[in-house]
């Protein structure tokens, strides 16, 4: 009788094992472990500073005074619109005399030409009046080229973005250059980022990056980059952060700003930004 309730109690015992094994999920190895991704985010922070996609600080190729700007900050101009222009002076006189020495030399050449046609003079004679009125010319080009130089265009179509000169100011100084104003094209915008030397060989084109800047907390810009430097120089840009190396050797990445048009009243060029890079995808977003 003892014998039977044993090989009842071994059934019952291996029936519940049974039970047990198949209901009651297997508790796993990494159940122990902390969870860990399979591609977690790497970043290369940097400073950066916004620009336009085209910048150029306009100045003069003559000395002269300002007589009057024709744009403020902010402005929009189309490539070749005045900006600038600059006192004349008595070229304007100078030209006006000019065009009376043109007259009395074309008049003197018909004259001569005729002379020398009916053997009057010698040729020798008409080469001195050729001269003089070829002279006469030259004088009227060079006067023209510089009353052109007086008057300061655009070279791209862009935005004003900084004016450095007043009217009355003289400019074209032949020791150091002097800019009256900067232009940019903004129809694209970038952000020139110095990377670290250290983290230049993780940064290739085509890599995503975030953009925030202090003026907008919380506020996230998206950017691609579109071109790494191909040399070392010193950094140029500071962080809020008094940790921050100045020592430190940086290599320039442009990023290309995305919806432009979504952040034009936004994004100021001249902004001190933070930029973070991803550097382990290309095709991934933040």
């Amino acid at each position: 009788m003892r014998i039977k309730w044993v090989i009842y109690l071994l059934i019952i015992a291996g029936v519940t094992g049974i039970i047990l094994y198949i209901y009651i999920p297997e508790k796993k190895a990494t159940d122990s472990e902390p969870s860990k991704l399979e591609n977690p985010k790497q970043i290369v922070a940097a400073t950066g500073k916004v620009e336009g996609w085209i910048e150029s600080e306009i100045g003069s190729k003559i000395q002269g005074r300002i007589s009057e700007i024709k744009v403020k900050e902010g402005d929009y101009v189309r490539k070749g619109d005045p900006l600038v222009i600059l006192d004349k002076g008595d070229l304007e006189a100078k030209k006006e005399e000019a065009k009376v020495d043109l007259r009395q030399a074309i008049l003197d050449l018909d004259k001569y030409r005729n002379l020398y046609k009916d053997g009057v003079i010698s040729k020798r004679d008409l080469e001195v009046v050729e001269t003089r009125h070829e002279k006469v010319l030259s004088i009227i080009n060079q006067v023209d080229s510089a009353l052109e130089d007086m008057i300061i265009r655009a070279p791209f179509s862009g935005r004003i973005v900084k004016k450095y000169k007043e009217i009355g100011e003289t400019v074209g100084s032949l020791t150091s250059p002097e800019y009256i104003v900067k232009i940019a094209d903004v129809s694209r915008v970038k952000v020139r980022a110095e990377v670290e030397e250290s983290d230049m060989g993780k940064v290739v084109i085509g890599q995503k990056a975030l953009i925030k800047a202090d003026a907008y907390p919380g506020v996230e810009f998206m950017g691609e980059v579109v071109k790494v430097g191909y040399s070392v120089g010193k950094k140029r840009l500071r962080a809020d952060d008094p940790r921050e190396r100045i020592d430190t050797k940086v290599i320039e990445t442009e990023i290309e700003l995305k919806d432009i048009k979504k952040i034009k009243d936004k994004i100021k060029i001249g902004m001190t930004v933070e930029v973070k890079i991803e550097i382990n995808g290309r095709n991934d977003r933040f």
